[in-house]
């Protein structure tokens, strides 16, 4: 049941993008793509790495009272990090292409990711009470569906866009907040506590350096090509990118499912811990190249949703980015299942830095001469490098293991 809500609720969405490409006009569809595109990268700035270190926290809890703690120095901290956005906002406003004429919104995409930030779902990972979450995400994702389709019938309905877009959101994290609130006390939730607030930024520093390096060939490929491209460029890409995540999304759910039990069996069973993440690489990777091989046969069916004008250019995107399913698979239980696991979060945060230079040197050769298709080939290129980079590392660390083992 929970693996059916985890996929609609990834694939609600996906069904408003053709809807609005068809009733907005290019440019409208191009800046809401390019607006969401950076709220996610706004997020990350909030969420602060918080979903992997304030998960692991909860769940290692064996005290009312550590959960407590650790849920008020985490929602402490994000309203310190939500209110140190507003200064990035104000910059993006003036200096990103798309948003000239269109300041207002920079605070949409500041609403959306301080909302998305703010979100208490590492509390609900740590618990392995996902199914609330994914449940609430998905009749919220389905009532923005239906009130997209109600009222935004044509271009000049766009100005309605951002206040849907700025409600569902709130009603998702209020929603949430709400649950843990009467779980752990509402001023657990409430009130924060600032000391306690800058030791969990502290303490989440490593988890912050890998989340930020992530975005720089994740979620700011889209506010990149933002400095090169025309907005209907930028949407094809980003509607491409938005399909592609969300089957690669789907898969970092489970990984995310399972995360909590191993650090459960991390001090308990560490044979079965082992057994647990071997049998996720074998399923997840085999799960990778069956997505890769379904996108690319289905790109073009699924472009013929868009608008001719954009949807050759959607089909031959999403193809390209097609190859980043099985590497996204791989390194995400490499990368979370047995080097964070283990404690090897700083090696991680090597590979994911590296990478993230590595994607913006490559991207910035091809996308003048190739554009939104040298962005995507950038991206794959770079997961493929962490992907095969941290299975070499995982190798290296299991083969010093057994040998001192048998020292």
């Amino acid at each position: 049941m929970l693996c059916i809500v985890q996929a609609m609720r990834l694939v609600v969405p996906l069904v408003v993008l053709p809807v609005l490409a068809r009733r907005l006009s290019g440019d409208q569809y191009g800046l809401y793509m390019f607006v969401t595109s950076l709220s996610v990268w706004f997020g990350l700035f909030v969420e602060y790495g918080f979903a992997i270190s304030g998960t692991r926290d909860v769940a290692s809890a064996t005290t009312s009272r550590a959960v407590r703690d650790s849920v008020v120095g985490t929602q402490s901290a994000k309203m310190i990090l939500a209110l140190g956005l507003v200064p990035l906002s104000l910059i993006a406003a003036a200096v990103l292409p798309p948003l000239r004429g269109h300041e207002g919104w920079a605070a949409v995409a500041w609403a959306l990711a301080a909302l998305t930030g703010l979100s208490p779902l590492y509390y609900f990972q740590g618990k392995e009470q996902l199914k609330l979450a994914g449940t609430t995400e998905l009749v919220a994702g389905v009532g923005f569906l239906g009130a997209t389709l109600v009222l935004i019938r044509s271009a000049d309905d766009f100005g309605y866009l951002p206040l849907l877009l700025v409600l569902t959101r709130l009603a998702v994290t209020g929603t949430l907040s709400y649950r843990m609130g009467k779980a752990v006390g509402f001023a657990t939730v409430l009130r924060p506590v600032w000391r306690r607030g800058w030791t969990a930024l502290k303490g989440g520093f490593d988890f912050f350096v890998f989340q930020a390096a992530v975005s720089l060939y994740t979620s700011f490929n889209v506010v990149f090509l933002g400095f090169f491209c025309t907005p209907l460029q930028i949407g094809a890409y980003a509607s491409a990118e938005r399909l592609v995540r969300a089957g690669s999304g789907f898969i970092g759910q489970v990984s995310v499912a399972i995360f909590p039990r191993l650090n459960a069996l991390r001090a308990k069973d560490p044979a079965g811990m082992d057994l647990v993440r071997v049998r996720a690489l074998l399923a997840m990777v085999a799960l990778g190249f069956a997505g890769m091989v379904a996108a690319w046969l289905i790109a073009p069916w699924i472009a013929r949703f868009f608008p001719a004008g954009n949807a050759d250019e959607v089909a031959a995107i999403l193809r390209v980015m097609s190859f980043l399913i099985p590497a996204i698979a791989m390194s995400n239980v490499l990368g979370f299942q047995f080097l964070v696991v283990d404690r090897h979060e700083k090696t991680f945060n090597r590979i994911i830095l590296a990478a993230a230079v590595a994607n913006l040197a490559i991207a910035s050769v091809l996308v003048t001469a190739y554009g939104p298709y040298g962005v995507a080939s950038s991206w794959v290129t770079t997961e493929w490098l962490i992907a095969l980079t941290c299975a070499l590392v995982v190798l290296h660390h299991r083969s010093n293991s057994q040998t001192n083992f048998a020292g």
